[in-house]
């Protein structure tokens, strides 16, 4: 990965592994943008980073970590459900993103939601599109420092 630069091609493949690996704040803070693909019950511990990120600022009101305070990333969420009635945290992640809208773009995707629904927002699944569409630049043209969080069970 540190050989890769911008216009080369590679490959990803995703798998679902049975261990958990966590960055700490405030290593994560050291990243401009964080995209987050979350499926189902893995925004639990998204949640938990999310309050990280979110949870101050400084005189200026600029949300900054309250150690090092540095500027935090500017967090773009893709969140997948089969149904709106399952959302977990839906009201809480729904809230941020009104308090932070500079620092949290929350976008819920639904898969099964019956057609008759009242809902308006995304439907089917998380894919490429959906990425590029709403991640700034996912085809690396711009150097950024950029960091993608999955979590979630297997489709």
């Amino acid at each position: 990965l540190h050989e890769i630069k911008p216009g080369d091609t590679t490959s990803v493949s995703f798998f679902h592994v049975p261990v958990n690996i966590k960055i700490q704040a405030p290593a994560f803070l050291e990243y401009e943008e964080i995209l987050m693909i979350i499926g189902g019950t893995g925004v639990t511990p998204m949640i938990q980073a999310l309050h990280e990120i979110l949870g101050s600022s400084n005189d200026d009101g600029v949300i900054c970590h309250p150690e090092t305070k540095k500027t935090i990333p500017v967090v773009t969420v893709l969140y997948g459900s089969r149904t709106s009635q399952d959302i977990l945290g839906q009201e809480l992640l729904s809230t941020w993103a009104q308090l932070y809208p500079d620092q949290l773009k929350l976008h819920f995707v639904l898969s099964q939601e019956p057609e008759d629904s009242t809902w308006t927002g995304l439907r089917g699944r998380i894919n490429k599109d959906l990425i590029v569409q709403h991640f700034p630049d996912a085809q690396g043209n711009e150097p950024r420092r950029a960091q993608v969080w999955i979590c979630g069970p297997p489709p």
